[in-house]
């Protein structure tokens, strides 16, 4: 990569054990809190 450059990857994950995907996902929707996010707009995007 060149200077200035950004490189994004990103992954969706589905773990096996239901508390760690709960964990996973209760982390992820205070990540988006943190940056702005409603819980509204939290919300309907899970749904969607």
């Amino acid at each position: 990569m060149l200077s200035g450059e950004v490189l994004i990857l990103s992954e969706k994950l589905k773990f096996l054990d239901e508390r760690q995907q709960e964990l996973r996902t209760d982390l992820h929707h205070v990540l988006k809190k943190i940056q702005g996010y409603s819980y509204l707009g939290i919300s309907q995007k899970r749904s969607a």
